[in-house]
């Protein structure tokens, strides 16, 4: 159809006086590979301007007739440029974190209050054992275990107020029917400005976790060493200077010598223990002070 009116907006939009407007046909403004979907209504197709730039457009057109029942088209182009920019900028910057995601040997994944999982990476096999496909519309917390179950509880409390939450330790039921230990790093999904779900970042640290039990362990033994030295100590101590009193009373020198002797040895050996004991302490101290235990 022949253009005959055009309005200072569709002036501007095309870059054409109204004159060479009038000149033209609609179709002639359309971007070539287009042109054949502007039968559907409403359309968004590519369109030329004068300049040579291609800007998108809202096609809406309204039939009419007057009064000798000749039929025109009132036609409607919304410029619709920057709004499909950001729609191809979003998406691939979701098709970039996909990419990513996909081959992270983290598991990511977004669950929703109402949807449950509806995205998650193929990270989710090597630790919990599912494929992403029996993940999705599961909720998350039907894996975590009893005990973590307080710490779960009031991540999901922030996450409700929309803060996130950094290194959260859940242990979770593998497939198998094994335990993982893993952190997560959660983000709350705000729409409309409410808090409809979470996006994870989980880490396997189950071998992370074993090391730290071994290592509390390890702390809490040298705790019972202590005692023990000091403990013992003092156990050896009171009967030494029993039997040191007696051999004074002995008449015959050549044993008292000997005793004497071996209370001097044992002697030996419980001032080693002090020495255990205040290495042990200041190894104590030193894990501490460097927040070690």
């Amino acid at each position: 159809k022949k253009i005959t009116e055009a309005n200072p907006a569709f002036v501007r939009m095309f870059g054409y006086s109204e004159e060479e407007l009038r000149a033209m046909q609609f179709r002639n403004l359309i971007f070539p590979p287009d042109g054949e979907g502007a039968g559907s209504l409403p359309s968004e197709l590519r369109y030329v301007t004068k300049d040579g730039r291609i800007i998108w457009g809202r096609l809406k057109v309204s039939l009419l007739h007057d009064s000798r029942e000749r039929g025109f088209m009132i036609v409607m182009v919304e410029d619709i440029t920057a709004w499909k920019e950001m729609q191809n900028a979003l998406r691939e910057s979701e098709e970039r974190f996909r990419e990513i995601a996909q081959r992270s040997f983290d598991m990511i994944y977004t669950c929703y209050t109402d949807r449950g999982v509806t995205y998650i990476s193929p990270a989710v096999m090597r630790i919990l054992g599912y494929t992403p496909e029996e993940m999705i519309g599961v909720q998350c917390c039907d894996y975590v275990l009893d005990e973590s179950w307080p710490a779960w509880q009031e991540a999901r409390a922030r996450i409700a107020r929309g803060e996130s939450v950094e290194g959260l330790i859940v242990k979770l039921r593998r497939k198998d029917g094994t335990v993982v230990a893993v952190e997560m790093n959660e983000s709350p999904i705000i729409e409309g400005g409410e808090v409809v779900g979470t996006q994870t970042v989980g880490r396997d640290v189950s071998d992370r976790k074993h090391y730290e039990d071994l290592r509390l362990q390890a702390f809490y033994q040298i705790e019972q060493n202590i005692e023990q030295f000091a403990i013992l100590a003092d156990h050896i101590r009171l009967p030494l200077q029993v039997i040191l009193g007696m051999a004074d009373l002995i008449d015959d020198g050549g044993a008292s010598e000997r005793i004497r002797g071996q209370v001097a040895r044992i002697n030996g050996i419980v001032k080693q223990l002090d020495e255990g004991w205040v290495e042990s302490r200041e190894i104590r101290e030193f894990l501490r002070r460097n927040e070690l235990v």
